[in-house]
């Protein structure tokens, strides 16, 4: 049978990207407006793409309100506008909700804006569900506790993960250090991981993502018809809810995490064997093990050891998270590592580039699990 082009499959592309200085911002004493944060970011992809505000026609946000973001940045004439509560998971939903719209005519050039100002606090960590007060009276600690139960988990199921998580952290520290925007960037060796603190074992300081201001712009808009230049396609995009009323699944978001790489894959005609890098929602280091295995990239229960084997680093085989991630570069909820994708695939990531680079998949694993494929 011959295959199905899907049609949304590169309809759209990224031609703008902007991101503020997380490092700079980490060392001001006073924490910056989320209108301002985005502001800098939405100059920065301006100019990154050419264009002026009065090219922008549809506006979603993340964590921001639409119209006060509008109007302070003088958006008019806005055919689309979305507002996404702030959260890893609604990337990928907002990135869709992009393409469609420029697919169907609905708008011409939609601008994406993710930003954060210091929200990140025990009190908003809770874990969603109706037993978040219980989980609350046990000290579960939000989400991160959850994280830690589920990693010990797989290393009951499928072997100890310990050294994995500790690669991780090491491998996004090395990326990191080769960024200058990056807030954490000194060198982390296995006895400056072993020897940090536990908070939720088997995770330790530096499993967790950080806590910073910063602020992430993309602009879409359809695909060239003639020569792309710098834009970069989004070939394949999907997400699969399976919410419940904990924060962890006992099947660590494989189902989910399968549907939507099934759709992802299917839309873009390729496989795990194509790509080139990946960036993973690492909120906490074990979601890249669960989704490394959600995704295909390894059959199940083999993403430790896969991780083990250097495969991860930025000369194995499959190259993670190459700005930092969210435990060294930033916490920028995945917009972040959207945005590193884009400028590994133009070439544009400085020391840090992998050589070659010509598809990229970012991942997040959560009770809203999604992915999107992009290409050159």
């Amino acid at each position: 049978m011959a295959e199905r082009h899907h049609p949304l499959r590169g309809a759209a592309s990224i031609i703008g990207v902007g991101s503020t200085d997380y490092a700079a911002l980490k060392v001001r004493s006073e924490a910056v407006p989320p209108l301002d944060l985005a502001a800098m970011a939405i100059d920065a992809a301006l100019a990154d793409a050419d264009l002026a505000r009065a090219d922008i026609d549809a506006l979603t946000t993340m964590g921001l309100p639409w119209d006060q973001l509008a109007v302070r940045e003088g958006l008019r004439d806005l055919r689309v506008t979305v507002e996404y509560a702030a959260g890893g998971r609604w990337v990928v939903p907002a990135l869709q909700h992009a393409v469609q719209s420029v697919a169907a005519g609905s708008a011409d050039t939609v601008l994406l804006v993710l930003a954060l100002s210091r929200l990140a606090t025990y009190e908003d960590s809770a874990a969603p569900g109706t037993n978040t007060l219980f989980e609350a009276m046990h000290a579960m600690g939000g989400p991160a506790a959850h994280s830690a139960l589920m990693a010990r988990r797989y290393s009951h199921e499928f072997g100890d993960c310990s050294a994995a998580l500790r690669q991780v952290a090491r491998s996004n520290r090395a990326n990191a250090a080769l960024n200058p925007a990056a807030v954490f960037r000194q060198p982390m060796t296995d006895a400056d991981y072993d020897g940090a603190r536990l908070i939720a074992e088997p995770l330790r300081l530096f499993d967790y993502c950080m806590v910073n201001d910063g602020a992430v712009a993309l602009i879409v808009t359809n695909t060239p018809a003639g020569p792309a230049g710098r834009a970069v396609a989004i070939g394949g995009l999907a997400a699969s809810a399976d919410q419940g009323a904990h924060y962890s699944a006992a099947d660590f978001y494989h189902r989910p995490s399968q549907a939507a790489a099934a759709e992802m894959f299917a839309m873009a005609g390729l496989a795990p064997s194509d790509i080139d890098l990946i960036q993973i929602y690492d909120n906490y280091t074990p979601s890249v093990l669960f989704a490394l295995d959600g995704f295909g990239f390894t059959p199940r229960g083999e993403a430790a050891r896969f991780v083990e084997a250097g495969h991860i680093t930025r000369d194995g085989s499959l190259p993670l998270n190459t700005s930092g991630g969210h435990t060294s570069e930033a916490y920028m909820q995945g917009m972040n590592l959207v945005a590193e994708a884009v400028r590994q695939l133009r070439g544009e990531a400085g020391e840090r580039q992998i050589s070659g680079a010509q598809t990229a998949c970012y991942m997040c694993v959560t009770p809203m699990a999604g992915g999107c494929v992009l290409w050159t």
